[in-house]
């Protein structure tokens, strides 16, 4: 139903939430998942990558950026968040 898109960063099917990494330089969340027993970091990671490709290739519709937004900045914050903790 969605297009796809292809990048240097992996394949993306720019429908809802379904967002194949094919593959990561980064090496992605899967670490910092598993660190702290939250599966819910991968898909943050997942949907922030999706929000950052789109950034270039500008193929999410209107409805998935309102609807992934909060995703996106829960992210973003618990990430932020992390980072102070283990500064201190």
């Amino acid at each position: 139903m969605g297009r796809s898109v292809t990048c240097g960063h992996g394949h993306f099917q720019a429908s809802g939430l379904e967002f194949r990494q094919v593959r990561s330089s980064s090496g992605g969340s899967g670490p910092l998942s598993e660190e702290y027993h939250d599966s819910s970091l991968s898909l943050g990671y997942a949907v922030a990558r999706k929000f950052h490709a789109n950034f270039y290739y500008d193929f999410m519709e209107d409805d998935e950026l309102v609807h992934d937004r909060p995703m996106v900045q829960d992210f973003v914050r618990r990430i932020v968040g992390m980072v102070g903790e283990s500064a201190t």
